[in-house]
C-alpha cells in the first residue's frame, strides 16, 4: 500500500486538516464545494477527484463552475435536451396564457436542485440579459489543456441557441392553416426562425478562424490557444 509520512509541524497549531465525513465515517462528496464543512486544499482536491472519477466534470463553488477536463466526450452531457433542461429550469416559466419571459424565478430553480454545468452559467447570464437588462460577462481561465477553448465554444453555442428552448420557438415549420392570412403569418415567422438559426450557425463556425491565427502545439495540448481572447455577443 502507498504510505506517506507527514510532520505536524507543517500544519497550523499542529493539527491535521479535518475530513468531511458523514455519521458513518464515510468521506462525503459535494456538488457544491461551498457546502463542505471543512474547506482546505486536500478536501477540495479529493472532492474534485471523486466527482471526476464518477463522470462529473463540473463542480460548483457558489456561483463559480469548476471544470475538470475529462479528456473524453460525454454525448448526453451536452445534448439539446440538457440545454433545454437548464434553460427551462433557470430562465423560462411557461404559462398557458402567456409565453413571454417571466420576471419570477421558478421556485424549484435553486442551484442545489440540479448538477453543476456550464449551461448553468450561460443560462444565468442569458437571464441577466433578458430579464434584468444588465450586461453580463463570463471569464474562463485555466492552465494549458484545461479545456478553456472548448468551454467557450459550449457557452457560445448555448447562448446563441438558448432562445430555441422556449416553447414560443417552433421546433419545425408549423402546419399551415387553410386561410391565406394565416399562411402568410406562419411563413413570415418561419423565415425569421430560419434567419436566426443561420446567424447561430455562422457564429459557431467562426471559432476555427480564431484558432487558426493563434493556436500552437504544447506539451499538454496539440491545439493550445496561445492568446488571450475577448468575444462580445450582442443581443437585441
Amino acid at each position: 500500500p502507498l504510505t506517506r509520512t507527514v510532520s505536524l509541524k507543517d500544519y497550523p497549531d499542529f493539527h491535521l486538516p479535518f475530513q468531511n465525513v458523514d455519521a458513518n465515517g464515510t468521506l462525503e462528496e459535494q456538488a457544491d464545494i461551498a457546502n463542505m464543512k471543512y474547506v482546505h486544499e486536500a478536501s477540495i482536491l479529493y472532492n474534485l477527484r471523486e466527482r471526476h472519477k464518477k463522470g462529473f466534470p463540473y463542480t460548483r463553488v457558489g456561483t463559480i463552475i469548476v471544470a475538470m477536463n475529462p479528456y473524453e466526450w460525454f454525448t448526453d452531457l451536452y445534448s439539446t435536451e440538457k440545454q433545454m433542461f437548464y434553460a427551462k429550469k433557470i430562465i423560462w416559466k411557461e404559462s398557458a396564457q402567456d409565453l413571454r419571459l417571466s420576471m419570477i424565478q421558478l421556485k424549484d430553480s435553486n442551484r442545489i436542485s440540479f448538477e453543476p454545468h456550464i449551461y448553468e452559467t450561460s443560462s444565468y447570464v442569458y437571464r441577466g440579459l433578458a430579464l434584468d437588462r444588465i450586461n453580463q460577462s463570463i471569464m474562463v481561465s485555466g492552465e494549458s489543456g484545461a479545456g478553456k477553448t472548448e468551454t467557450v465554444k459550449l457557452i457560445m453555442k448555448d447562448l446563441a441557441t438558448i432562445q430555441t428552448a422556449h416553447s414560443s420557438f417552433p421546433p419545425s415549420r408549423k402546419r399551415r392553416t387553410a386561410t391565406r392570412s394565416k399562411e402568410k403569418k406562419i411563413s413570415t415567422k418561419n423565415n425569421e426562425d430560419d434567419a436566426r438559426l443561420e446567424i447561430v450557425s455562422k457564429l459557431l463556425q467562426s471559432n476555427p478562424i480564431f484558432e487558426a491565427f493563434g493556436n500552437a502545439k504544447t506539451e499538454r495540448n496539440d491545439n493550445s490557444s496561445r492568446f488571450g481572447r475577448l468575444t462580445k455577443l450582442y443581443f437585441t
